[in-house]
């Protein structure tokens, strides 16, 4: 069986607080003691695309020993986005990702 976790709307945005939010669901999902086989974090990762609380997200994933997917959501920035969570320079167009769990 292939065990997917999903957060929904993060909404970084340079605070602390969802941040903090965020960092927690992280440490929980990377302290499950059953197997998690990736993370789908969908919805508005940042509240406003900056590529600074893209920075933050991608520091706060980078604790899960597993594939983490990004789906953005209407506050995203694709472009922004694709270049600091996947590295993809001069992104255009719908963010799509293909992962092989289990």
């Amino acid at each position: 069986m292939t065990t997917l976790a999903h957060l929904s709307d993060p909404h970084l945005d340079g605070g602390t607080r969802n941040a903090r939010r965020l960092s927690r669901a992280v440490g929980y999902l990377a302290a499950q003691p059953g197997p998690v086989d990736a993370v789908l974090i969908t919805g508005d990762i940042t509240d406003s695309g900056s590529p600074q609380d893209y920075a933050i997200a991608a520091d706060l994933v980078s604790r899960l020993p597993v594939p983490v997917v990004f789906c953005p959501g209407n506050h995203d920035s694709r472009g922004e986005l694709a270049r600091v969570l996947l590295g993809v320079e001069d992104h255009v167009g719908p963010v799509n990702q293909v992962v092989e769990v289990a």
